[in-house]
């Protein structure tokens, strides 16, 4: 998935770790991916951001529900969205039509 409005409310580069918020339907949503992720579906992050920035909120923004540990792989770069997921699909060796991808465009 996607970060910024997607995972939060507030875009990491500009906003930082305490100018995002986690406002109640993202918390929502992001309490239906630790579902998913418990369920034994992988969860992946595919932004455009730079990686310690979005790290940062997982690290360090209280409001988080989805935790580092329940993301399987961090893409975050100015790469298009589908080629990361083209990419991503070959390192764990599984279909690129068997991604969901949710974004907030």
């Amino acid at each position: 998935m996607d970060t910024d409005e997607t995972l939060w409310k507030g875009i990491a580069g500009e906003d930082g770790v305490d100018g995002v918020a986690v406002t109640e339907p993202f918390r929502r949503f992001q309490e239906f991916l630790v579902h998913q992720r418990n369920a034994g579906r992988l969860i992946a992050v595919i932004s455009k951001n730079i990686t310690k920035d979005v790290e940062s909120i997982f690290n360090e923004n209280t409001g988080m529900i989805l935790s580092k540990e329940d993301i399987i792989e961090f893409k975050c770069n100015w790469e298009p969205k589908s080629a990361n997921i083209s990419s991503l699909a070959r390192e764990l060796n599984l279909n690129p039509e068997s991604f969901v991808f949710i974004d907030d465009n």
